[in-house]
């Protein structure tokens, strides 16, 4: 699948300047049979399937960073179908996922 050419997600960071929302700009689909298809979209809870999937998630921008650069985040899968899509419900899913205690 190509890429889009334009970010499917603005780049955002909070208010606070604590949590940037990231994202993947180059949609995706799992191969027949590949386990991830069973996962369930962040937007719609519906397994992704053999639809076309996009990684989005929050980075922590409070705290120490790692000498190497590295910082805290989570990520995950949704439908690449779902984006772009506006700042405040994408925010409100991924808090969603964060908060989620399955993990």
């Amino acid at each position: 699948m190509d890429a889009p050419t334009q970010p499917m997600v603005a780049p955002h960071v909070d208010d606070r300047g604590q949590v940037a929302i990231v994202y993947c700009n180059e949609a995706f689909m799992f191969e027949p049979g590949h386990r991830m298809r069973a996962a369930r979209c962040l937007i719609c809870q519906e397994c992704i399937g053999g639809e076309a999937a996009a990684v989005v998630g929050a980075a922590a921008l409070m705290g120490e960073a790692c000498r190497c650069g590295g910082i805290v985040s989570d990520v995950f899968l949704v439908h690449a179908a779902h984006l772009p899509m506006e700042p405040a419900p994408l925010q409100a899913a991924i808090r969603r996922g964060l908060e989620c205690s399955a993990n």
